[in-house]
């Protein structure tokens, strides 16, 4: 006797194919479903993240200054005084701090200071040193680090030339003016501070009257992005400060609000 042996017919065949077809249908479906719900979670988390970050240095810095020199109208509504998309002000959270002196050497990203520096340990940290003569003169470099102990100042970056013994600096943080404003996605911060076009070593207020024969000139000492996905920044004043930021990123949108009290206006 001969068995045959054991077979499918097409229709089975054909039945089979299609629930696995629909089974791997459905995994896919639910993973792409996963993966889009991660995404815009993740989008989400980050958008949160950018704005909370951008807000909270701008209140920290708005909140220790002086002077405010953006013109800020009393309402966001009113189109004939629509609320500016950035604010400029006098930096106020850093010491006075007006020193002159001969460095005693420097690396590639540091630089000791004069023997006559103060020996309090991050006394200088966040102002800018500018060789004003000798060796890497007109360099400009934010004090990132200082220890008091040594005299040695730490620099964002590095020289491009490395100072030495004949290099003579300045620090001078009497006025430096803070920037914050959209450009394009991103928020950007900017300090700058001005000078008198015939003595560019010694720093001004940002509206001072320059000599006869000079010019007032802007000098440009940090540029940094501090935030993006931002699709509007608003500032107004009524009476304290009020700032609201947009943002967006695959399809989320998140906006937030806060007020600033100057405690130095």
């Amino acid at each position: 006797m001969i068995r045959k042996s054991p077979s499918f017919t097409l229709t089975e065949i054909i039945v089979t194919i299609t629930i696995l077809i629909l089974i791997i249908g459905a995994i896919f479906s639910l993973y792409i479903s996963g993966q889009r719900a991660y995404q815009k979670g993740e989008a989400a988390s980050e958008l949160t993240q950018n704005g909370r970050l951008i807000l909270e240095r701008m209140t920290r810095e708005i909140r220790q200054t002086g002077e405010i020199i953006t013109p800020l109208p009393d309402v966001p509504d009113n189109p004939d005084d629509p609320p500016p998309e950035e604010i400029f002000f006098k930096d106020g959270h850093l010491l006075l701090i007006l020193e002159e002196g001969t460095a005693q050497g420097a690396s590639q990203s540091t630089i000791t200071l004069d023997l006559s520096a103060s020996s309090e340990d991050g006394y200088y940290e966040d102002t800018f040193l500018k060789i004003i003569s000798g060796t890497g003169s007109d360099q400009i470099k934010k004090i990132i680090d200082y220890e008091g102990s040594t005299k040695i100042a730490t620099i964002r970056g590095n020289w491009e030339t490395i100072p030495d013994t004949a290099s003579k600096y300045k620090v001078d943080a009497s006025y430096y003016y803070i920037r914050y404003f959209k450009d394009g996605a991103d928020i950007r911060r900017q300090i700058l501070t001005y000078y008198f076009s015939g003595d560019p070593d010694a720093y001004v207020p940002w509206n001072a009257k320059p000599p006869a024969g000079e010019t007032l000139e802007q000098e440009l000492l940090e540029d940094e992005i501090i935030g993006e996905y931002v699709t509007s920044l608003k500032f107004w004043q009524s009476p304290v400060i009020n700032i609201v930021i947009s943002l967006e990123k695959r399809g989320k949108t998140l906006d937030l609000q806060t007020k600033v009290f100057g405690r130095n206006l």
